[in-house]
C-alpha cells in the first residue's frame, strides 16, 4: 500500500525542472518507495548506492 507523501510534489517539481535532486532521509522512511512511485512508467535510470555494483561503476 502506497501512502501519499508531502515530499511527492516537490520531487515531481525537481524532476520536471531537469535539475539534479538528492533525496536524503533517515533509514526506512520510504525514500526508495517514493522515487519508484513517482518514476513509475517513465524512462529513468535508478541507482541505489547501497548496492556495491552501482558504487563501483562510479
Amino acid at each position: 500500500m502506497y501512502l501519499k507523501r508531502i515530499a511527492e510534489q516537490p520531487l515531481v517539481a525537481i524532476l520536471d525542472s531537469n535539475k539534479v535532486g538528492i533525496l536524503l532521509g533517515a533509514r526506512q522512511v520510504g525514500k526508495t518507495t517514493l522515487v519508484e512511485h513517482v518514476l513509475a512508467g517513465q524512462s529513468a535510470v535508478f541507482l541505489n548506492f547501497d548496492i556495491e555494483v552501482y558504487k563501483s561503476r562510479f
